[in-house]
């Protein structure tokens, strides 16, 4: 901020707004000016930003929102899982047969875990994307920082099958 805070610091605002780190509202209200001053500022100037940061803020903003949409279809499967009795009746319900047997394929528990190993692998992409955007470099696999040694897709799909399992049989006693 600038010691006068009715004259912005023009020099800060200027590396600010090149560096293309902040947006450039948040440059105005950290020095205490509109953003539509900076801009009419930077355009008089010929000030540019770094393309290469728009690009970064860029790619952050598209990882964060892949996360949201990942815990969202998520969160969808819980909802579904903790409902899959009454979707079952439901399709029971269903006069086709064709039909009635494709819908409890794609509610069935292989379907669900095959679902729930795509979301784990989408959201371990994500993490490493937003650790490189962030510049927080690579962090160990989870199994590799807790010692274990790496397991197979086809261990760690066992593995889901036999969680999702034990959630089920949890449901059908309650």
């Amino acid at each position: 901020m600038s010691p006068d805070p009715r004259k912005p610091d023009w020099e800060a605002i200027e590396r600010e707004y090149r560096a293309g780190q902040l947006a450039v509202a948040e440059i105005g209200a950290r020095y205490g000016c509109s953003p539509a001053a900076i801009d009419k500022r930077a355009k008089a100037c010929g000030w540019t930003r770094d393309a290469a940061a728009d690009v970064l803020q860029s790619h952050r903003a598209d990882i964060a929102r892949g996360r949201s949409v990942a815990r969202a279809l998520l969160a969808e499967l819980i909802e579904a899982n903790g409902s899959r009795d009454d979707i079952a009746a439901a399709i029971e319900d269903d006069g086709d047969a064709k039909r009635r047997g494709a819908m409890l394929r794609a509610v069935g528990l292989p379907s669900r875990a095959a679902v729930l190993q795509s979301l784990a692998g989408t959201m371990k992409t994500l993490v490493q994307l937003e650790r490189q955007a962030h510049g927080m470099g690579d962090a160990p696999a989870p199994d590799e920082a807790a010692g274990e040694p790496e397991r197979s897709a086809d261990e760690i799909s066992r593995a889901i099958e036999s969680k999702l399992a034990g959630l089920a049989a949890q449901g059908d006693e309650g």
